[in-house]
């Protein structure tokens, strides 16, 4: 059955599914683009203040989950998390997500609860 799938039929006008990662890799520097208008959105044009340093904001992020893991103090977690300056949340928020996946699940439940914490409080 998968074998009919790969086949290439010029009468028919199917392409074989080499031609996927073809199409893929186009798409690859339309996604990095896209990634890059975030980070310019997340300097408020109103706000003179620059954003704060990616490798700071991953190392705040990572010590903060670390800490609240230990800790499990979700009053905590929003604070660290506050103390990122706004125009930094949505790299915050990403490198929160990108980190919590590398986590146990029982630390992923963890994390996931002290996120719904800290949207309660609309951070």
């Amino acid at each position: 059955m998968f074998s009919a799938l790969s086949q290439h039929d010029d009468t028919h006008g199917v392409t074989s599914p080499q031609s996927g990662p073809t199409r893929a890799a186009n798409n690859v520097p339309e996604i990095a683009s896209t990634a890059q208008v975030p980070g310019a959105a997340a300097k408020p044009s109103g706000e003179g203040a620059p954003a704060m340093d990616p490798k700071v904001i991953k190392r705040k992020v990572k010590a903060t989950v670390d800490e609240f893991l230990g800790l499990k103090d979700y009053e905590e977690f929003c604070e660290c998390i506050k103390e990122i300056e706004s125009s930094s949340h949505f790299q915050a928020i990403t490198d929160l997500v990108e980190y919590t996946l590398t986590l146990k699940p029982s630390q992923v439940d963890l994390v996931a609860k002290a996120f719904g914490e800290l949207r309660s409080q609309e951070v």
